[in-house]
């Protein structure tokens, strides 16, 4: 079977068992390297430069390897931080004020904290055998069709 990709080597044509019953899927088998190209030796890096410096270098560098942002969040999360807010009377008067951060701020400022001192919560989701089931089949087919591995055929 011909398709686009020339270096192509084997067609696999498959069916899914079980609650997919029917549904056909190619698997075809390509060269992973192009022709004349080669990969890189392994060991050696095809970037000599590095990870070119981006955002997160330039928040690092200007505020002491992120040290300052951690203290304005556990001043904000200890309520020390003072927020100057003007409201307007009903008489047209501005007035100013300094606030304490709300209690919604500090608990944002505490879970900021949490996440990054001690990483994410985890989080799962439950779900029953049949859309388990069916879940790992599109997620295997999705990634096989990324890879260029799979070729499924228009259901007409």
């Amino acid at each position: 079977m011909e398709t686009e990709n020339s270096e192509q080597t084997s067609v696999e044509p498959f069916e899914i068992q079980g609650d997919c019953k029917g549904v056909s899927v190619e698997v075809v088998k390509s060269n992973p390297v192009p022709k004349g190209l080669t990969p890189w030796p392994k060991g050696v890096s095809g970037n000599k430069g590095g990870r070119p410096k981006g955002l997160a270098a330039l928040v690092r560098e200007n505020t002491d390897d992120g040290s300052e942002l951690v203290e304005k969040m556990l001043s904000i999360l200890r309520g020390e931080m003072k927020v100057e807010k003007s409201y307007i009377d009903k008489d047209g008067g501005e007035h100013i004020v300094n606030e304490s951060p709300s209690h919604r701020d500090r608990i944002a400022a505490c879970q900021w904290l949490s996440d990054r001192g001690f990483g994410k919560a985890v989080e799962t989701l439950v779900v029953d055998d049949r859309a388990r089931f069916y879940g790992e089949v599109l997620l295997a087919l999705a990634q096989a069709h990324i890879r260029g591995d799979v070729k499924i055929p228009n259901a007409n």
